[in-house]
């Protein structure tokens, strides 16, 4: 995949052999960043491509199996988003209780020393989503 990264765009790929802190690939582009290098568009370890609005995007034709699989996936994502909300009773919108949740799993994993876990979940689900399983 060719794409062109505007001049302006905050986030500048990495040349093949220049030297990086935390060098993140992307999967589907092929291009690199330096993921320690907090940007608008990284502000942490994201764990995503900052280039994925310029990627030709094609998405992939998954069996029936498999988009039921994935539907089951989301459904034990949403049982677990309620369990969330009703055990913090935080009474917000699910997307704000989501965001709650999702920031109280990375502190999770911070305690547990597994930080890099983010990525492989991101991982996992692109591979998911490409019906890959």
């Amino acid at each position: 995949m060719k794409i062109t990264i505007p001049k302006d765009f905050p986030v500048r790929p990495l040349k093949r052999n220049q030297p990086a802190e935390d060098r993140a690939t992307c999967g589907t582009c092929g291009l690199s960043w330096d993921d320690a290098i907090p940007t608008s568009l990284t502000p942490a370890p994201a764990a995503r491509c900052p280039f994925e609005e310029f990627h030709d995007y094609e998405p992939p034709k998954l069996t029936r199996a498999q988009k039921r699989e994935n539907a089951r996936r989301a459904g034990h994502a949403r049982q677990t988003l309620e369990a969330y909300a009703e055990i913090t009773d935080i009474g917000e919108d699910d997307e704000t209780t989501l965001c709650d949740m999702l920031a109280d799993m990375m502190h999770l994993l911070g305690r547990e020393a597994v930080e890099g876990r983010v990525f492989m979940a991101a991982e996992h689900y692109e591979a998911e989503r490409r019906g890959e399983e």
